[in-house]
């Protein structure tokens, strides 16, 4: 792998690459910033920080409400097969059914 020369300082050798914007930088060119990761300057770290902060509820909380409806929509299925089923005598549904619809009396 060739190495690459930083993006701000030509004929320096680049140590990593910043974590948001991807460009080679050197030892110099590292911004001191208080999370993870090498920035090549603060505001690529403000930029990443910023976006991190305005997906992750977003995701989070749609994906909880996705799960919970789902559970809904599986939970109501499986009680209309269970009483379908069983008003219709099938052998395996019909005690099911009949011990549900005995508890609720």
């Amino acid at each position: 792998m060739a190495q690459r020369d930083c993006v701000n300082h030509t004929g320096t050798t680049a140590v990593g690459q910043c974590y948001a914007c991807h460009k080679p930088i050197c030892k110099a060119c590292r911004a001191a910033t208080p999370g993870d990761g090498v920035f090549c300057s603060m505001e690529c770290y403000a930029q990443y920080v910023g976006y991190h902060k305005r997906e992750q509820p977003v995701i989070k909380g749609s994906r909880l409400k996705s799960m919970a409806i789902g559970l809904c929509i599986l939970l109501a299925l499986a009680a209309a097969v269970i009483y379908i089923g069983g008003s219709l005598g099938l052998p395996v549904l019909k005690p099911l059914r009949d011990a549900i619809l005995s508890s609720f009396r």
